[in-house]
């Protein structure tokens, strides 16, 4: 909070609107004319403008690449880096436009060069031709890191790594890593970090396909978790009775406690610990703290529970989900000004129609515990998840897009240049499952919350002078994203911010500002909202004026005024 109490606050008091001059990143005609209006039947409708509409092919080609569960990286000469699922990676120098990086595939070259020989250790176990990806490879959402502590064979140090998951089922995955001297690779294979989905007993199985028949015994045996055990316990000899007995139902992988192995992500804390969050569905979000040095996991000695929170010495601790409940995607970033941690995951499944959204919890320590704007805790237990976590974005509309946004999700999050950043992939209301790049600015409420500008990044900055309450009021296109995982798009409605400090139309409130800087306040019912006012460009390139806000509900809310 104090790094844009310093950009905000530090200005006259005397503020007039005036517009940053950012244009936006796509240039097509816009080609269709709406008139936007409330759904609100009260006497008091807002009075609304008519709003242009972007073209069709701008909204799906905005960025013009298609990288899913995408991971933010900025190198040391300034260029931008996405790694996404399925071998997919961008590089841009402004975070607007973007261009795919290398050639990249699945039968040639790959960023782990030869793939079949590059990743044979974690294809062993689950990723390639087995049961979900019979006849092909899952290699799935990477997390790219420069590490200068990593020590190299030779003594030499400094190391880009790129932590990976390899998978064949919702259960059976595996997490490796693999390093470079350079961002671009090749990546050269490491080791395999943890294994998920493993039984009790010999549990052969068999894969038949157009590149063989691949046997996989998913025996826990199998695995690193035994020598785990013994470097944990000290025990020279680890047999079933010595791991943690919760790992299994009957001889099946528990997955309700345990995760899918999946979604690694990369942190370093305040004092340079190295961590990695992962974990997907079920089973919840996991913690392990790394070794920079090696890139190796540091587990717990020990076995613990308290209450839902789950310390286990092969996963390491649970800090979100689990408990038969969605949550995938995991991605923490620290902001050194508010002095949080704040946790990212995704709701839902993945496809257009299916609810993906993505929440938000923060922390004062890297491991947790993590909570949200109400106070509730991350690790919610079987209870259900509606209602937990800040609702960041799920499916939605606005008066200037063509379709509906739709599955936002599996984010990564930047800090660069006194800006904050949110990186997702983004759906369409197009009857396909095509996806692209997208990037948010995001900016920081008085209570330390990053809220996010409902429109995409085109270089938009906050006005040095602030706003007067005088030039905010008027009539906004809103949209209020509860947190629930809404498998269709929430609709905009029009509100009015009334110069007597009310709210008419769709919602009934209050709104409050003091003049001079970009904070706003509202009050809906019993919900108290905190957020940001930014001039942008929407997506069809009209000036707007925004704000962006979340509640003590957990609910965000968004309105566009034009």
């Amino acid at each position: 909070m104090k790094r844009f109490s310093t950009v905000l606050l530090c200005a006259g008091m005397a503020g007039v609107l005036s517009l940053t001059g950012c244009s936006s990143s796509s240039n097509e005609k816009e080609d269709e004319t709406t008139k936007s209006t409330s759904q609100n039947k009260d006497s008091e409708e807002p009075e609304t403008k008519e709003v242009k509409k972007m073209a069709s092919s701008n909204q799906t080609m905005m960025t013009g690449v298609s990288v899913h569960d995408p991971s933010i990286f900025k190198d040391k000469d300034g260029t931008y880096y996405v790694f996404g699922s399925h071998l997919a990676q961008a590089s841009s120098q402004d975070l607007i436009n973007w261009s795919y990086l290398g050639t990249q595939g699945y039968t040639n070259t790959s960023l782990y060069g030869p793939l079949a020989t590059g990743l044979a250790e974690s294809f062993q176990w689950a990723g390639m031709n087995d049961e979900d990806c019979k006849g092909g490879y899952a290699v799935w959402a990477p997390d790219i890191t420069y590490n200068e502590s990593y020590v190299w064979e030779d003594g030499s140090k400094g190391a880009y790594m790129l932590y990976y998951c390899t998978s064949s089922t919702a259960v059976r995955s595996c997490i490796g890593y693999a390093v470079s001297k350079d961002v671009d690779g090749p990546y050269t294979y490491v080791d395999t970090l943890i294994y998920s989905g493993f039984t009790k007993n010999s549990n052969p199985v068999t894969t038949t396909s157009s590149l063989g028949t691949k046997t996989v015994d998913i025996q826990y045996t199998n695995t690193n978790l035994v020598d785990v055990y013994k470097e944990a316990t000290g025990k020279a000899d680890i047999t079933v009775n010595d791991i943690n007995e919760r790992y299994f139902n009957g001889n099946n992988y528990n997955n309700s406690l345990f995760p899918n192995a999946i979604d690694p992500a990369i942190l370093y804390d305040t004092e340079g610990r190295m961590w990695m969050s992962y974990g997907s569905w079920s089973g919840g979000i996991y913690m392990l703290e790394l070794d920079p040095a090696t890139g190796q996991a540091i587990h717990p000695t020990e076995n613990t529970t308290s209450g839902n929170e789950i310390t286990d010495i092969y996963f390491g601790k649970k800090i979100a989900g689990g408990y038969a409940q969605s949550g995938e995607g995991p991605y923490i970033i620290y902001d050194p000004e508010t002095e949080y941690y704040y946790l990212y995951m995704s709701y839902g499944y993945l496809t257009a129609n299916s609810g993906y959204n993505i929440r938000m919890f923060r922390s004062e320590n890297p491991d947790g515990p993590y909570v949200d704007a109400a106070g509730k805790n991350a690790v919610w237990g079987n209870s259900g998840h509606n209602g937990i976590g800040v609702k960041v974005m799920g499916s939605y509309s606005l008066p200037c897009l063509a379709y509906d946004y739709m599955a936002p999700g599996h984010n990564s999050a930047l800090i660069d240049d006194d800006k904050m950043y949110l990186v997702y992939h983004q759906r369409f209301s197009t009857g396909n499952e095509a996806h692209e790049l997208r990037v948010h600015q995001m900016l920081m409420n008085e209570e330390g919350w990053p809220c996010v500008l409902p429109f995409a990044y085109t270089g938009e900055t906050v006005a040095e002078d602030g706003y007067k309450s005088s030039d905010v009021t008027g009539t906004y296109y809103v949209v209020k994203q509860d947190p629930t995982d809404n498998t269709s798009a929430t609709k905009y409605n029009a509100i009015s911010l009334n110069k007597d400090g009310s709210i008419s139309g769709y919602l009934k409130g209050t709104w409050e500002m003091e003049d001079g800087t970009h904070f706003i306040h509202i009050k809906i019912g019993a919900a108290e909202y905190d957020g940001v006012l930014c001039e942008m460009k929407d997506e069809a390139g009209t000036d707007c004026l925004t704000f962006s806000l979340i509640g003590t509900n957990n609910s965000s809310l968004w309105g566009v005024k034009y």
